[in-house]
């Protein structure tokens, strides 16, 4: 079979604020064109996140059909997060739970083993528990974000969390 390709460096000057933004979360980037085996992709730390994992870039979609793998080390948690786009969370392995919300008095939880699939509710926080002490949580997360919209608002729409209230 065709082996992947890991990773592309791009110039500087030909970065769009989108990659900017994934070198600004200290995120893995990996473009590519096709993944073999989601189950094998190497993982680094992701900061933002709070867990392992990278961006996929999937070439020729124009940054439209990314997405990204997040592992959840046994019995961690990842930094709450938040995003005005679509994404959809695949688990491919492990056991867990999801507690979304958006007043801190009407959390509402979400447990997911592998195969599990679900979205979580745009605009609202949102944070991802490994529910096993021994074995790592991984998931697969396709995301609907035109990336050339991002172009022209930058960071502006990224909502950041005040870390107080358990944001990132």
């Amino acid at each position: 079979m065709a082996e992947s390709q890991p990773f592309r460096e791009v110039p500087e000057a030909a970065k769009s604020s989108y990659d900017r933004s994934f070198e600004s979360q200290g995120v893995p980037v990996i473009k590519t064109f096709f993944v073999e085996d989601i189950r094998e992709v190497q993982l680094d730390w992701w900061k933002s996140k709070g867990g392992n994992g990278p961006v996929l870039q999937m070439e020729g979609t124009g940054q439209v059909n990314n997405c990204y793998i997040c592992e959840i080390p046994p019995g961690k948690i990842l930094n709450v997060q938040r995003q005005l786009f679509e994404e959809t969370i695949y688990v491919i392995s492990g056991r867990g739970a999801t507690t979304a919300w958006n007043h801190d008095d009407r959390k509402q939880t979400l447990e997911s083993q592998a195969g599990s699939l679900f979205s979580p509710p745009l605009n609202t926080r949102h944070r991802l528990f490994n529910g096993s002490g021994s074995e790592p949580a991984r998931q697969l997360a396709p995301r609907a974000f035109d990336s050339n919209k991002y172009q022209s608002v930058g960071r502006k729409y990224q909502p950041s969390l005040d870390r107080k209230k358990g944001g990132s």
